[in-house]
C-alpha cells in the first residue's frame, strides 16, 4: 500500500497540472486546445457576414449621398448664377431705359 502511494505521488509529479493523467483532471482538459483548433461556428460565420454586409452597405450609402448632395450643390450655383445675370441683366436695362438718348451731334433734351 505504501509502495503504491509512493508509485501515484511519483506519477503526479511528472505530469503537469490540466494533462491527463494526473489525479484531479478530466477528460475536457483536452477542450481548449481543441477549441481553438476548430473553425467557427456556423452561427458566427453568419453574423461576421451581416456585419460585414452591413458595412458595405452603410459605406454606399455614404458614397452615394456625398456625391448626391455634390450634384445639388453645383446645380443650386448654376441656378444662382443664372438668377444673378437675369437680376444683373434687368438692372442693366432699367438704366438704359432711364438714360436719355443722344444722337451725335444733338443736345441731350432734359
Amino acid at each position: 500500500m505504501v509502495a503504491e502511494r509512493a508509485r501515484k505521488a511519483a506519477a503526479a509529479s511528472a505530469c503537469g497540472p490540466g494533462e491527463l493523467g494526473a489525479p484531479g483532471t478530466v477528460a475536457l482538459a483536452v477542450a481548449p486546445a481543441e477549441r481553438c483548433a476548430r473553425l467557427p461556428s456556423p452561427g458566427s460565420c453568419g453574423l461576421l457576414a451581416l456585419a460585414l454586409c452591413s458595412l458595405a452597405l452603410s459605406l454606399l450609402a455614404h458614397f452615394r449621398t456625398s456625391e448626391l448632395q455634390a450634384r445639388v450643390l453645383r446645380l443650386e450655383a448654376e441656378r444662382g448664377e443664372q438668377q444673378m445675370e437675369t437680376a444683373i441683366l434687368g438692372r442693366v436695362n432699367q438704366l438704359l431705359d432711364e438714360m436719355p438718348v443722344q444722337l451725335p451731334g444733338c443736345p441731350i433734351v432734359e
